[in-house]
């Protein structure tokens, strides 16, 4: 079964205004990888309360490896509840599986060379 892509007219209706947000969604805690989230959202009737009629244009890490995140990915015409970039609190973290220790040493090493 083929899922179908609901698209949003980038046109604001006859009379209205749309709007492009400039938007940050904090992660605090992801302290050693992007500690933010920032996208683009476009509203089409310029009210954040309707969802319906909104799309986003974000990016993020490719890789879950907080020693080495890889590429950047850009996601385009993203539905903004039904992603990362939503302002819902997860009701859980899961862990990352793997070790640590590199991004540890990585991150002090960075964290020391800001403060020269």
């Amino acid at each position: 079964m083929e899922v179908q892509k609901k698209i949003v007219s980038k046109i604001a209706e006859s009379g209205k205004k749309a709007s492009i947000y400039r938007m940050q969604r904090p992660r605090p805690e992801a302290y050693k990888g992007e500690t933010s989230l920032g996208f683009l959202l476009f509203d089409r009737d310029s009210d954040l309360n309707t969802k319906d009629d909104q799309a986003l244009i974000g990016a993020g890490p490719r890789r879950a490896d907080p020693a080495n995140m890889g590429k950047m990915i850009v996601y385009t015409d993203v539905d903004p509840w039904r992603s990362i970039f939503d302002f819902d609190p997860a009701e859980h973290i899961v862990p990352y599986a793997g070790s640590c220790e590199r991004a540890d040493k990585i991150y002090e090493e960075q964290r020391q060379a800001q403060k020269r």
